[in-house]
């Protein structure tokens, strides 16, 4: 029997369908967590990052043990330790004309696409707290890689001389692993950033074979290069998760403000001295014609930020009230902030905690377990309101009262109610407590009934919606 491997060769395209944030772990003037980059300081995939995930969704999919088999594994015993056999390069990014960048440009190959695509998108986090503010902590910021950017990478699989049916099935595994809507890039991925969609094309060689093995010494290690390879067939795996999508209409306004002014005024039309104080998020995509990107028009965004913080919030609620726990007259606020946020059983085990939050062993880390994806609102139709605060005594505005807030109207563009569509998924929905599965479901019925609001000026009647659950 021969020696040589049968080595599997594939050539991956990943297409983020919401931002992605691989963070390069220092803060820089520009945001709290910036991007990793690469020589050129364009947004790029490290190796590492890319051959977790794909650990993660494989071990997902097929169990821990052979997730060690093929990826290796370290041990206190020489012997028992063995090398991976899954391996990725980095992701590099694709240029206006859909090529990866995997070198480094020259001064004159510098166009304005590839300058915005290494600035990204710095977008503003806020946590609030149950009292209705930023808790402490709270505010910071993502620089994020914008929704539609291309990374190209190659996934090289190694097997023995007579494994090239196993080698076919882990590749296959692997692919359809990546393609679950679970599986995310970067940080903050419950949150909705990391998504994308796949493609892929490969082939697989047996080394001992002559013509493979020509065929293979041929093939080049530049991601720039393209490769003969066929292109493959993905089936997404949604095994242990559970979709809801929900169809919901505004009753009247919304706005999630965090928004550019300058963005809203100097890209749409032209720049007025006026501009609202208060404008909606919006954000840029990257459309691909055949052969061609572009940077889209600015679109109207809900992040996924604002849904699954008013849904926290009201999960919390329910939580509460199924558990008997209610403020008295003679209960203080610090025993309520005690059931709240991450000191909620239930929120905590629907939306995870961090490192030192508020859980019985403050080391402990759990990731959540409820998803969400941004929702780009192209029909979105905006209109200003003005709003005034009249003194009592003199009857006239008062000082620095007076101020104009952009807003989200119920009718689209197409002069049709706007259809605001949320999908979220959960991992194993199976072994959620009946008090979380309970929770949940409330909180989901208070949107769609018009009782809980999402962004902001609810108490100007801003946020509320109505709709139904399509799945």
């Amino acid at each position: 029997m021969s020696s040589l491997p049968i080595y599997s060769k594939t050539r991956v395209v990943l297409e983020l369908t919401s931002p992605c944030c691989i963070s390069a772990g220092d803060d820089t003037l520009e945001s709290d967590q910036p991007f990793v980059c690469d020589a050129n300081g364009l947004p790029t995939l490290p190796g590492t990052s890319i051959a977790g995930m794909l650990r993660a969704a494989f071990a997902r999919e097929v169990g821990e043990e052979a997730a060690s088999h093929w990826f290796g594994n370290t041990s206190n015993h020489h012997e028992n330790g063995r090398a991976s056999r899954v391996r990725v390069t980095w992701g590099k990014l694709h240029d206006q004309r859909d090529r990866p960048i995997d070198r480094r440009l020259e001064a004159d190959e510098w166009d304005e696409f590839s300058s915005r695509l290494g600035l990204g998108e710095v977008r503003d986090r806020v946590r609030i707290s149950h009292l209705g503010v930023a808790e402490d902590t709270g505010k910071f910021d993502h620089q994020l890689v914008h929704t539609g950017c291309r990374f190209s990478f190659d996934l090289d699989i190694i097997g023995d001389a007579n494994e090239e049916g196993e080698v076919k099935r882990v590749r296959d595994t692997l692919l359809s692993a990546l393609a679950r809507p679970d599986t995310r890039l970067g940080g903050a991925v419950h949150s909705g950033f990391g998504a994308f969609a796949v493609t892929a094309s490969g082939e697989i060689y047996d080394l001992s074979d002559k013509d493979d093995f020509v065929a293979f010494c041929k093939l080049s290690a530049s991601l720039e290069e393209p490769l003969p390879l066929s292109p493959l067939r993905i089936a997404e795996s949604s095994s242990g998760l559970k979709k809801i999508e929900l169809s919901l209409t505004p009753r009247d306004f919304f706005v999630v403000g965090g928004g550019e002014p300058m963005l809203s005024r100097v890209v749409l039309e032209e720049q007025r001295d006026d501009a609202p104080d208060i404008v909606p998020m919006r954000t840029f995509r990257i459309d691909w014609l055949p052969g061609q990107g572009m940077f889209s028009e600015p679109y109207v965004l809900l992040p996924a930020t604002s849904i699954k913080g008013a849904l926290a919030h009201r999960v919390a609620f329910h939580a509460n009230r199924l558990s008997g726990r209610f403020l008295t007259d003679e209960g203080d606020l610090t025993e309520l902030a005690a059931h709240t946020g991450e000191g909620n059983e239930v929120v905590r085990e629907l939306f995870g905690f961090c490192k030192g939050g508020s859980g019985d062993d403050g080391d402990l880390v759990q990731a959540g377990r409820v998803l969400f994806e941004e929702v780009i609102l192209e029909d979105a139709r905006t209109t200003e309101l003005t709003h005034t605060s009249i003194d009592p005594f003199t009857a006239g505005v008062r000082d620095r009262m007076l101020f104009d807030e952009e807003v989200v109207w119920r009718e689209g563009k197409s002069k049709r109610p706007l259809e605001v569509r949320i999908k979220i998924a959960i991992e194993d929905p199976e072994t959620l407590s009946e008090t979380a599965r309970r929770a949940l479901d409330a909180a989901i019925k208070d949107l769609i009934a018009g009782r809980l609001s999402l962004g902001g000026g609810w108490g100007r009647g801003h946020g509320f919606f109505h709709g139904e659950v399509c799945s």
